[in-house]
């Protein structure tokens, strides 16, 4: 995902949260926002399913927050030269409004409609069944149906043809 069009799909993701999350997201979520990050053998470890079958909770719970955009994965830092270095865990997960609070004051202040041109400003190239698919969780019916039905705004369909 392109760094540019983050604050649009947040904005958008963000309206379809859970008033809720599950108990053991909860849990997993307090973890990595209060650690600064954690590995999935931290939240496990710490769920105490080390060791059970997967998907495990730790599994369940990590992905519902990445879905809903709580959470994020990447490098904790990056050197000035070089690759970032992976460890045996992999990425850790980080608090994601902690990790990109400058994308995070962008998509607040950014209205539905312009997130969604923004969207398909990105996508224009790709057929709408793509597009939908793709962000099928940050669309409500209406979009999606906006979307199929080809109804792109001007600019988003010159900026297509770019």
């Amino acid at each position: 995902m392109h760094r540019e069009i983050v604050p649009a799909l947040y904005a958008l993701r963000v309206r379809f949260r859970p008033a809720q999350l599950s108990d053991t997201a909860q849990r997993a979520f307090r973890l990595i926002h209060n650690d600064g990050t954690a590995t999935a053998g931290d939240v496990r470890r710490y769920l105490g399913v080390d060791g059970t079958k997967r998907p495990d909770a730790a599994d369940l719970a990590l992905a519902d927050l990445q879905r809903d955009m709580l959470i994020d994965r990447g490098p904790s830092s990056v050197p000035a030269g070089g690759i970032p270095y992976l460890s045996k865990e992999g990425f850790p997960y980080r608090a994601f409004e902690k990790a990109h609070s400058d994308l995070v004051r962008a998509a607040r202040t950014m209205k539905v409609d312009e997130a969604l041109e923004s969207i398909l400003r990105a996508t224009g190239c790709f057929p709408a069944k793509r597009v939908i698919s793709m962000f099928k969780l940050c669309l409500t019916r209406e979009e999606r149906d906006q979307i199929s039905r080809g109804q792109r705004s001007r600019t988003t369909a010159d900026s297509a043809r770019v």
